[in-house]
């Protein structure tokens, strides 16, 4: 594993990120008409941007609601919907007791000084019942993710808050006042630099998300409960490659970096990709999107569709397990009193494999750790925990040449804590996630000391 962390790609920012915001503009204010067809060349002449742009802006427009595809490179723009938005609200809030808990140790004083001034700000909109009420408030949780130093958790969250601001049909009123308690405990939190507050922000954060989501089913005329519930609602595409011809390209780019067919630093264009696959361009160009979302390649500067393959660092790694633990907590806490029993007798199974195999030192217990995440991936009922799961889960093996064993074998007490939350007890979840987060601690500090600091 070579040291290539001055390479690294900040993963919060694509090179889609201002057309993805200019289509989505241009929808909004009628210039691209919503609910008929568009074409990738009809988008690039209208916008001036690169088809490889636009093909990556929609993906994502498409991940968050905002866009429909009916055929291979058409689509439709279209409204998130309310079940979706109340979907994307949901996975925001749960996410953003990470990115304040991983932010809080590491913010600068100018930090708190600028989000004291946005609390402030947001305190008074709503207590004035201002028009900029909305967008106050949402500064405040738009802080957080500028802030969170885990670059992969903050690009998820990001894009859960885009679709928390744009997801609901224009003149949906703001009609909820109360966000005292998140503001009062998230800057406590700002101040005092203490993670367990940010877990009080998020539950205060969690009660005004619901009370928002009530109002906007009375809006919206849907019976109590609809939207404040979790639904099985599917992405419209998910953040994996979603076809099976787009799969073939993926696999077969996947195999060329991995091989050394294609070389770490150095160009590349979406025509060597067709060449190397024998796939057609938009499969090609989605297979390098997600390449570059993986972190295995970066675009290079000034050019929106050639790309460098890369090899991630073990920091990127180790930020990776932590995210893996983030949402598999996440994952747990809705599925919890939302499963039937023979899903449940699945996932007991595989705690039992868990149990057994750490309490005889057996190396499969990495194998039923996998499982398990996968477990919680393919049944949590929120479909962007669900796919942020799915994503950091097949990522993780892709890291390094090859992913280490997982050798902590005191975690019979996460096994226990499993059997509660599975019981019903959504604490006992949480506590679940946290006893597994210290055991991936000590599981990459272990592996830190067997890879020296190379790659980070």
């Amino acid at each position: 594993m070579r040291d290539t962390g001055a390479d690294r790609a900040d993963t919060r920012e694509t090179p889609w990120d201002d057309t993805w915001l200019a289509i989505l503009r241009a929808a909004r204010s009628g210039v691209l008409a919503e609910g008929r067809p568009w074409s990738v060349a009809e988008l690039a002449a209208r916008l001036g941007a690169a088809p490889g742009a636009v093909r990556g802006a929609l993906f994502r427009l498409e991940y968050q609601g905002f866009a429909r595809r009916v055929d291979d490179d058409v689509v439709v723009l279209t409204q998130a919907g309310p079940e979706r938005w109340a979907a994307g609200t949901r996975a925001l809030v749960g996410m953003l007791e990470y990115a304040v808990r991983s932010a809080v140790p590491v913010l600068t004083a100018d930090d708190v000084d600028r989000y004291r001034t946005l609390v402030d700000e947001a305190d008074r909109a709503l207590r004035l019942r201002s028009d900029g009420a909305r967008s106050a408030l949402l500064a405040t949780l738009g802080f957080w993710v500028d802030v969170c130093p885990d670059v992969l958790l903050a690009r998820f969250t990001r894009r859960m808050l885009e679709l928390v601001t744009f997801g609901l049909v224009p003149g949906t009123a703001w009609r909820t006042w109360d966000a005292d308690a998140w503001l009062a405990s998230s800057l406590l939190a700002a101040t005092t630099g203490d993670r367990d507050t940010a877990h009080d922000a998020a539950h205060a954060l969690a009660r005004f998300r619901d009370v928002r989501v009530a109002d906007v089913e009375t809006q919206a005329g849907l019976a109590d409960g609809t939207l404040v519930r979790p639904s099985d609602l599917r992405p419209a595409v998910p953040s994996v490659v979603p076809s099976s011809a787009a799969g073939t390209a993926w696999d077969a780019l996947l195999g060329a970096v991995r091989s050394g067919a294609l070389e770490a630093g150095q160009r590349y264009t979406v025509d060597d990709v067709v060449r190397i696959t024998g796939q057609r361009d938009a499969d090609a160009d989605l297979a390098v999107r997600q390449l570059e979302v993986m972190g295995l390649a970066r675009f290079l500067p000034g050019n929106r569709t050639d790309f460098s393959p890369r090899t991630p660092s073990l920091d990127e790694w180790a930020e990776n397990a932590a995210a893996v633990v983030a949402f598999a907590e996440l994952g747990l806490r809705i599925l919890v009193g939302h499963d039937d029993h023979t899903q449940v007798a699945e996932a007991r199974a595989i705690v039992d494999r868990v149990r057994r195999h750490a309490t005889v030192r057996d190396p499969r217990l990495t194998s039923a750790l996998v499982d398990l995440a996968g477990w919680i991936a393919d049944h949590v009922p929120d479909p962007f925990v669900r796919d942020a799961l799915h994503y950091t889960h097949s990522r993780a093996f892709l890291l390094l040449d090859e992913p280490p064993p997982f050798r902590q074998w005191g975690v019979t007490d996460f096994a226990a804590h499993l059997d509660r939350a599975f019981d019903g007890d959504e604490r006992a979840a949480a506590n679940a996630a946290h006893a597994l987060a210290r055991h991936v601690d000590a599981h990459v500090a272990d592996v830190r000391n067997r890879y020296g600091t190379m790659g980070t």
